[in-house]
This record gives structure tokens, C-alpha cells and sequence, in this order.
């Protein structure tokens, strides 16, 4: 049974913790970049965003991590900075990462042959059997949603004509893919694909023996990412600490995907399923999770995911691209001149990350999308961030704590409960989160112990504190000191 933490508390954490208004902002306010709390919730009220988080890096440190308006409206619940968000397409650098570093293994090469090297049976287009590696990443396969339509929006289709319940598994979706034409010839030009991406997910697969998953956040965990996961469409199978997701109210209901839960849906809850496009648009994470994963593409970056030689490769000119551009899409990020980034959207979801020339890493994650989608939206986004990263004129010296991950909350409260038994019995507790408050609540005792998203502190509360709210000090310490490495 589910212990919430009673409203009142949560009211006089928030009181005690932030030092912003409520419903405007939270964690760790910088009077040096108060541009961004000017321009991000101007961004939002002109979109009419519920919530959003951004989070700044500069030379491997986090500078900024600000949540701003609501993750959930209906339990009154605020963006904190390391709430998880969709990311959708920026799914793709993760994946073209994988499968980057197979290559520079040894393990896979660039002009591998997908299709034959799956092995999943004969095409009906015999051009599929020509599509490379290369190609996939590059958007260069052969399929064209501007001509057949993305598949990754026919999902109940493609499940009832492979004779499965809805929503297909990725593997069932390629198989279903080898059945269809392409739209052009392997390598002849770029046609952004979702369809694609979804395919180099069974390449990792099959080459690393694990799950796409697990061979990814493994990867990630070098950076000690552990927060980044594969998500889902249906609203209540969302992570602890996942906002939600707002369908533009001009959108009409749809029917669910899911043959497990049918009846009406939304088209961010239930109408799209996440985990079919796990590779090109299916992860989870946090604004703070972003900049961290984009930081190890920095020339000078100290845990870098791949060789300097391997990322240049990654964001090289590809052969589709014109003598004289200077702004293409090459293995998993758009490039354009000296910058790398990638954008993101779903219904109920926008999402942006880039990678200055100077060595500056943002990311914006937001809870909406507006219908209909047009160019002005991301346009706006990208000016909004650039504005908030010019209007700093002068860069904090010291960096912020990263938010504690649930991991290392989990290893704190096991650290109080072996040490501090008296006042936090062990015995039947789960961890459990509302409003920035990762917590346990201990029955035997009645006692509650925390770990803040606002501020990074941990906060006890229950008769074995005489009933007053209680900071006992910062995480990092109390990391430290547990040794929750």
C-alpha cells in the first residue's frame, strides 16, 4: 500500500527549501543567469506550457538546473530539475552512440549490410538488402514518411497484420519493415526515419547479446547516467518522478493502442506507444541527464563515451550533403557550424539539446506540444535558450550539486536504516515520490525520510523528531559519508 507524504509536509518542505515562488520555479536560483527565469517562463506562457525543465553545463560542470511549472496540474505537483520527461527523438544520438562505439570495437563496421546481417528473412524490396549501417544513421535507408507515412503512426495496423496484440514489440515492427518498399534507392539522399533508428536498436541487440535497453544504459552508466530508461505510453505505468503529459486540448480523443487497456485515450496517454520506437524516440530522462550524455561530446571532455576520432566521424559532412553546406543531419546529431544538437517531439512532449562550438550544453524538456505543430514552436525554443545563454554576462564561478539519483537515495536510506534502526525501521518500506521528495515512510516508527530535489538536502520528519520538519544536511555529504559512490 502506497504511504504518500501528507500535503502539509510537502507544503513546509517547499516553503523551507526554495527560495522562489512556488508555482514559478525550483531547485537552485543563480542571480548571474536570471535570464532564464525570464525568458524560459515567457517561453511557456506564450505556448501555454505546463512544465518544463532546462539544465546548463560548461567544462564538465552543471551550472544550472531549474524546473519551472507544473509536472502534474491535477496534484498541483512542480517540475523539479531532475523530473523525467520523454525525450523522444533525442533517443537517437543515445542509439547512434551504441552503435559508434560496436564500431569502433571492431565489432560492426559503417558498411555492414543491416538486413542480411539481422538475418530475419527474405525482403520484398530486394533494395532493403542494400541499406548499410551508414545509412541508417545518416537517414539515408530509403524510407520517406513524406511519401508512405511514418510507420511508427500505424502501430495497431502493423500489429494486427503480424498477428500480434497492439502495440508491437520492436523486432515485430522490422520484421513488419521488411516487408515494405522503400521510397528511394540506399544512399541516395536523406529522408528523416524513425523506422530506421528502430532497426539499429536490433543491431545492438544482436551484436551485444543484451537488450537494446541494457546494452545502452550500461553505456550510459559510464557517465553515471542511471535515470535515462526506456519509457511507457500508458499514463499509469509512468516512472516515479515522470511529469505528465498534455495533449493539445484541440486534439480530439483517440482510441488506446494498447489491447491491454482499451477504451478512449489521449494521444500523449495511451494513443502512441513508447515502447515500439524504444531506439528512435523511447527513452526517458532528465534535462540533467541530457546535458551530462551531451557533455562527453565536448573535445575536452574528461569521461568522453567515444574516441575524438569517433565523434568526428559522427557529425562529419555525409556524402548526401552539398559541397557548400554547412549545416546537415550525419550519425545521430544535426550539425551546423560547429554546433550539435538534436530535437525532440511527441504528442505532449517537445525536447531540445545542443552542444555549443565553445563547449556550452543545454537542454529544455517540456510537457506539451501544441496542434498543429508548426516550425515557430522549435524556432522558439531554440531562439528563447540562445537569448537566456546570451543574457549571462557574467558566468558562475562554482558549479551546483547534480540531483541525487534514486539510487543513491535508496543507498542513503539503507545507510539509515542499518545506522539509525531506532528511527528507521527496515522492515516493509518502499521508496516512494511526490512534489521533489524522494522518500520512505517508516511504519513501525511513523517516522519519514527524504532526499530533496529542491535543494539536494535530506529531511526527516516524524514523532522520533518531535514532529518538526528536520534538515540533517546536504546529500553529498551524507553520499560520502555511506559511501554511495
Amino acid at each position: 500500500m502506497t504511504h504518500n507524504l501528507p500535503t502539509y509536509i510537502v507544503n513546509l518542505i517547499l516553503m523551507a527549501t526554495c527560495s522562489c515562488p512556488v508555482f514559478s520555479a525550483t531547485g537552485i536560483a543563480r542571480s548571474d543567469m536570471e535570464s532564464f527565469d525570464t525568458l524560459i517562463p515567457a517561453l511557456m506562457s506564450r505556448w501555454n506550457i505546463p512544465g518544463a525543465a532546462v539544465a546548463v553545463m560548461k567544462e564538465g560542470h552543471l551550472i544550472f538546473a531549474r524546473g519551472y511549472g507544473y509536472a502534474d496540474k491535477s496534484k498541483n505537483e512542480l517540475v523539479m530539475p531532475d523530473s523525467l520527461f520523454r525525450i523522444a527523438s533525442i533517443s537517437k544520438p543515445i542509439t547512434a552512440t551504441c552503435v559508434m562505439r560496436l564500431v569502433e570495437q571492431g565489432r560492426i563496421s559503417l558498411d555492414t549490410k543491416v538486413f542480411p546481417f539481422l538475418d530475419m528473412g527474405a525482403p520484398s524490396d530486394t533494395r532493403i538488402n542494400q541499406i548499410t549501417i551508414r545509412n541508417l544513421l545518416e537517414h539515408t535507408g530509403g524510407w520517406d514518411r513524406n511519401i508512405s507515412g511514418d510507420p511508427i503512426d500505424n502501430m495497431v495496423s502493423i500489429a494486427r497484420s503480424m498477428g500480434v496484440s497492439s502495440p508491437p514489440d520492436p523486432t515485430t515492427f522490422v520484421r513488419y519493415m521488411l516487408n515494405q518498399s522503400l521510397d528511394f534507392n540506399p544512399g541516395s539522399r536523406y529522408a528523416y526515419s524513425n523506422a530506421g533508428y528502430i532497426v539499429l536498436g536490433r543491431v545492438i541487440e544482436k551484436i551485444s547479446g543484451q537488450s537494446y535497453e541494457s546494452y545502452a544504459r550500461s553505456l550510459l552508466s559510464e557517465l553515471g547516467i542511471t535515470e535515462l530508461r526506456i519509457g511507457h505510453g500508458l499514463p499509469a505505468e509512468r516512472f516515479l518522478k515522470e511529469v505528465q503529459y498534455y495533449t493539445d486540448p484541440s486534439l480530439s480523443p483517440v482510441t488506446s493502442i494498447y489491447d491491454r487497456a482499451p477504451g478512449t485515450a489521449t494521444w500523449s496517454n495511451g494513443g502512441i506507444s513508447i515502447e515500439s520506437i524504444d531506439a528512435a524516440g523511447g527513452w526517458v530522462g532528465s534535462a540533467v541527464d541530457l546535458v551530462v550524455f551531451a557533455s562527453s561530446f565536448v573535445p575536452s571532455a574528461s569521461h568522453p563515451l567515444l574516441a575524438q576520432a569517433t565523434i568526428s566521424e559522427m557529425i562529419a559532412k555525409p556524402s548526401y550533403a552539398a559541397k557548400e553546406s554547412t549545416a546537415w543531419y550525419s550519425k545521430g546529431w544535426s550539425y551546423n557550424g560547429g554546433n550539435i544538437f538534436h530535437d525532440g517531439t511527441l504528442p505532449g512532449q517537445g525536447s531540445l539539446l545542443v552542444r555549443t562550438s565553445d563547449g556550452y550544453v543545454w537542454a529544455i524538456l517540456i510537457n506539451t506540444r501544441p496542434a498543429p505543430l508548426t516550425d515557430d514552436y522549435f524556432a522558439d525554443i531554440d531562439r528563447s535558450l540562445w537569448s537566456a545563454i546570451e543574457g549571462v554576462t557574467d558566468w558562475p564561478a562554482s558549479s551546483i550539486p547534480f540531483p541525487v539519483s534514486s539510487t543513491q537515495s535508496d543507498c542513503i536510506f539503507r545507510y539509515a536504516e542499518e545506522n539509525y534502526s531506532h528511527y528507521f525501521t527496515s522492515t516493509s518500506v518502499f521508496s516512494n515520490y511526490t512534489s521533489g521528495y524522494y522518500y520512505r515512510y517508516y511504519p513501525d516508527t511513523k517516522n519519514y525520510l527524504a532526499t530533496s530535489s529542491a535543494d539536494q538536502h535530506i529531511w526527516v520528519y516524524g514523532p522520533g523528531f518531535a514532529n518538526e520538519l528536520t534538515d540533517v544536511g546536504s546529500t553529498s555529504s551524507f553520499l560520502s559519508i555511506a559511501e554511495c559512490h
